[in-house]
């Protein structure tokens, strides 16, 4: 008795200890971040100070999120968090700490506080679980349903996406409400918001509350990175990454964790982007360089990421080589955005999706291809189907994975950066009911 309430006054102290050296770290991180990121998007302020301040605010960055995983390694000892597919019979309630009888308390994280707990294994590994999970008919994941501003007209009009998924093994179900607006980006705006909302499937409680920014770039990065672990080849030397936003960098990070990557070429219609992109990566020992052209850029390239919001096909079979692997992730949710024409699509030996009813319903690409004839639905395989498989060579041929992200990713993530959060004291508890 005296033995164990000794390493539980232990582990608690260790958590204390714990959260006030977070306290300090998250503060460095949030100013480090909102360094980089004012300073990447102020196009207008002289290029080298942009750099200069950029490249401090991502040391700070960096430095903080080493502090975190070091914090992360000394206090799972005592205060380890359930992983992704363990079934645990407690609530979240008592997995956060939180005696009965108290309000209702739910954790908040902003994407500052995700860009600090998200690691990109880990993060990898929950979105093969939640493709496992759906595969074994252990998750639900309905297909969202738009909600178009009432008058407002066009390809590029707002809609409201909610995105739900429900997880047997987890005991959790989360509601992602995403805002597409498009004309945003004319009037320097992001082009999509989201928050998600995570309920504990048997109390009905909400549990955590997530700006989504940060979890939803780096949960498609992971996707695209698990896609690519399971369908290009082993000896994959190069990738192009078509866009040079934040999720281009993104998935520059995530595809060196599944592949040895000798060159990352980006390009953007914006070699200003692409050039502050490709900085950026260099920064962080990332092997990237600028593409001048697309014809350049795709030229012997095993790994092809297309990260546009492009409403227009540009990408074509003349384009690419024999044996390459296409992740085509940056249209929205809205059949009316198009990436890559439907020559690629017939010409594929393998093409997988996040899901198949929802990239029929959401997915520009699929819907043109199968429209043109060059795709049928029954073709389509979804991503937990490989996941699940026996591991094995690498199909071989043109494989293609088209994304448009589905809500059991986004849930899966966020049970990740909970996890983490409760392991460190991370994060905002806030009683939102007496």
């Amino acid at each position: 008795m005296v033995t164990t309430a000794k390493i539980v006054a232990s582990a608690w102290s260790s958590r204390r200890a714990t959260s006030r050296a977070m306290l300090v770290s998250f503060r460095f991180a949030n100013l480090g971040y909102r360094i980089g990121h004012l300073c990447y998007d102020d196009v207008s302020r002289d290029f080298r100070a942009v750099n200069f301040l950029s490249a401090i605010g991502r040391c700070m960055g960096a430095f903080c999120r080493g502090i975190m995983r070091d914090s992360l390694v000394s206090c799972r000892t005592g205060l380890a968090a359930p992983a992704c597919g363990d079934v645990a019979a407690a609530t979240w309630r008592s997995r956060f700490g939180i005696p009965k009888g108290d309000p209702m308390t739910t954790l908040t994280l902003t994407s500052a506080d995700v860009e600090v707990l998200a690691d990109a294994d880990e993060m990898r590994r929950a979105m093969a679980a939640a493709h496992r999970a759906l595969h074994a008919h252990r998750a639900v994941q309905p297909r969202p349903h738009p909600l178009p501003f009432v008058g407002a007209a066009g390809p590029d009009a707002p809609t409201v996406v909610p995105m739900s998924a429900l997880s047997e093994e987890l005991g959790l179900y989360a509601v992602k409400v995403l805002a597409d607006a498009p004309r945003n980006r004319a009037v320097g705006l992001p082009a999509q918001r989201s928050t998600v909302a995570v309920f504990d499937a048997a109390t009905a409680e909400c549990v955590a509350m997530i700006d989504g920014r940060a979890l939803t770039r780096l949960r498609t990065a992971a996707v695209t990175a698990l896609a690519t672990d399971v369908l290009a080849r082993a000896d994959a030397q190069v990738a192009t990454l078509i866009g040079a936003g934040p999720l281009a960098a993104e998935h520059a990070r995530a595809l060196v964790r599944v592949r040895d990557l000798a060159q990352i070429r980006v390009w953007s219609r914006s070699a200003a982007r692409a050039e502050a992109c490709v900085q950026q990566l260099r920064a962080e020992g990332i092997p990237a360089l600028v593409a001048v052209t697309t014809e350049s850029a795709l030229e012997g390239a095993d790994v092809v990421c297309t990260l546009t919001p492009a409403q227009e096909p540009f990408l074509s079979r003349a384009l690419l080589g024999s044996d390459v692997h296409v992740n085509a992730v940056g249209s929205p949710p809205r059949p009316m955005f198009s990436e890559v024409h439907a020559d690629v699509f017939a010409a594929a030996r393998v093409v997988v999706v996040d899901d198949s009813a929802v990239a029929l319903a959401e997915s520009g690409n699929v819907r043109d291809a199968c429209a043109a004839g060059a795709l049928v639905p029954e073709q389509l395989i979804p991503l937990g189907d490989v996941v699940a498989a026996e591991p094995g060579a690498a199909p071989g041929g043109l494989t293609i994975f088209n994304s448009v992200g589905i809500g059991i990713q986004d849930l899966y993530a966020a049970h990740v950066l909970c996890a983490r959060a409760s392991a460190v004291g991370a994060g905002t508890m806030v009683a939102i009911r007496a």
